[in-house]
């Protein structure tokens, strides 16, 4: 049984597309990951019960706080959604069963599956869906492609974080496989044309470059020196320009949600419009006319609020504050996440979810590693 469990934790980061394979156990909608998830849960509580489960709460230790308030707030919300039955099964794929994860991969890390293995899946998966897309790419002739998943961000928002956290281990072990995963989440942002993408990695080198003593003062003068240039130079500065203020049609329609976006927070500014009922209470307050109602706004803060309200945003929040208060341990990822975040929609998507709490697992196990 342990060597299942061990198995099915190596698996994972290759499952995570598989939330796009969904059929129906009885009435009740499923997914091959989420079987997987499933699975991995009742292994775990085989192996190690009730004190398996009460040993990883005490591991997680300061982010069981805002793990708790997060469910709650969320799980709240769900209820007051006017799409309550999509909201709680949302709730269940994006909160509670990878909350549950999480206790899973605590406990394991280092247990059950060796650090090294299970970041050689990781790097691995992302090296996967890479060549998935730069294939896909070539064969389309250059033209924008998604990989295994429905719309073109989704490839980029899946592997970003797992390639920032390949950049981390390559600078505490030079782990070289892990700078390969994040050359392939740079390649797969691109054939994807996603310009948050991008940003969010070259967000994270360099601050993994600035955080490396040796390199810290020739990145400071290089970061100067390339800011000069930037903007002394029109053949440089206008197209930043034009991405920083989003002036293109994305960007048009990003800030024409977010202005419709905050109208609605301000009527609705403790409950925000609930789990899967943005698009419904959100609909009304829609100023434009020919674009649609996206099922989230497209930015961090107000992607929480909306589906969470104001307390599931401040116990995001806290997680965040948490992350940060490890020393550091696994900076890069949360950074690519919130600067991801910005223009898009990195945590509720079923994948997505799973890969947080994943890389939470990961931070809890760096900071122990540590501390010890």
């Amino acid at each position: 049984m342990k060597n299942a469990l061990r198995w099915l934790l190596l698996a994972l980061p290759w499952l995570l597309p598989a939330y796009l394979l969904r059929f129906k156990l009885g009435p009740l909608p499923t997914t091959v990951l989420e079987i997987g998830v499933l699975a991995l849960l009742g292994l775990f509580t085989a192996l190690y019960g009730l004190k398996g489960w009460q040993e990883a709460w005490e591991k997680l230790k300061g982010f069981r706080y805002p793990l708790v308030a997060f469910a709650v707030a969320s799980l709240a919300a769900a209820f007051w959604s006017p799409a309550m039955v999509q909201g709680l099964g949302l709730w269940r794929a994006y909160v509670l069963e990878p909350a549950l994860l999480l206790f899973v991969f605590v406990m394991s890390i280092g247990r059950d599956v060796k650090r090294t293995e299970l970041d050689t899946s990781i790097f691995g998966s992302v090296i996967a869906l890479a060549v998935w897309g730069g294939i896909e790419y070539v064969l389309t002739g250059g033209q924008r492609v998604d990989g295994p998943y429905p719309y073109f961000n989704a490839l980029a928002l899946a592997v970003v974080p797992f390639g920032a956290y390949g950049l981390t281990r390559f600078f505490q072990s030079r782990t070289w496989l892990g700078l390969g995963a994040f050359v392939a989440a740079i390649i797969a942002s691109f054939v994807a044309s996603s310009d948050g993408g991008l940003i969010a990695l070259a967000a994270a080198l360099w601050l993994g470059l600035i955080a490396q003593k040796k390199l810290r003062w020739p990145m400071v003068a290089l970061t100067v020196i390339g800011l000069v240039i930037g903007l002394s130079v029109p053949q440089i500065r206008e197209p930043v320009l034009k991405e920083v203020r989003l002036e293109n049609w994305s960007g048009y329609v990003r800030k024409k949600m977010w202005q419709d976006t905050w109208v609605m927070l301000k009527d609705h500014p403790i409950k925000g419009a609930g789990m899967a009922g943005y698009p419904t209470v959100f609909k009304p307050y829609q100023t434009t006319t020919g674009i649609e109602v996206f099922q989230y706004p497209h930015t961090i803060v107000f992607n929480f609020w909306v589906e969470t309200g104001l307390f599931g945003l401040i116990a995001f929040a806290w997680f965040v504050i948490e992350w940060l208060r490890k020393r550091g341990a696994l900076l890069l990822p949360l950074v690519a996440i919130l600067v991801h975040g910005l223009v898009d929609v990195p945590y509720f998507k079923n994948d997505l979810a799973v890969a947080f709490y994943l890389l939470l697992a990961l931070c809890v196990f760096s900071s122990t590693k540590e501390s010890e």
